[in-house]
């Protein structure tokens, strides 16, 4: 059984509507699916930006934190609607990323954070539903430790 199994239902909110192929219904029945077969969620908590910092440009963050649309950042059209409280769901989804990172960084043989995986947001964009990197965000902190790190 995993330990380290980092989720909660405040990721739920990262959310770009009825009509977006990304619905939070995929990561519900994940929990409900994590629940039934007694797997116990961590509440990564809320995030910290300044882990987003680590690999995203302080423009965008704060383009993002304004959920203002920005074609020259990727918000607000196409992929990437503006939703209600964007910055602090796209943390949510960060911080069992980093948590997870952290926990292999530092010894743990498995972590996990369930929401994660939104690899297309790039440094001063976001793209392909991602808003913020979580994956290369994880990557940073296992380079800490590791000289070599593969992201399969």
């Amino acid at each position: 059984m995993l330990e380290r199994f980092y989720g909660h239902p405040r990721q739920l909110a990262y959310d770009f509507g009825p009509r977006h192929p990304l619905k939070p219904e995929r990561l519900r029945r994940t929990f409900e699916l994590a629940e039934a077969l007694g797997i116990s969620l961590i509440d990564p908590g809320l995030g910290d930006t300044k882990d987003v910092l680590r690999v995203h440009d302080l423009d965008y963050v704060r383009a993002v934190q304004a959920n203002v649309a920005s074609p020259e950042h990727g918000l607000g059209a196409g992929d990437n609607p503006l939703f209600p409280g964007m910055h602090e769901a796209s943390l949510a989804y960060v911080a069992g990323s980093v948590l997870a990172a952290q926990d292999v960084r530092d010894g743990a043989h498995l972590a996990f954070g369930i929401a994660g995986g939104l690899h297309h947001a790039r440094r001063t964009m976001a793209h392909g539903f991602c808003i913020y990197n979580d994956c290369a965000i994880a990557l940073s902190i296992l380079r800490e430790r590791y000289d070599r790190v593969a992201y399969v």
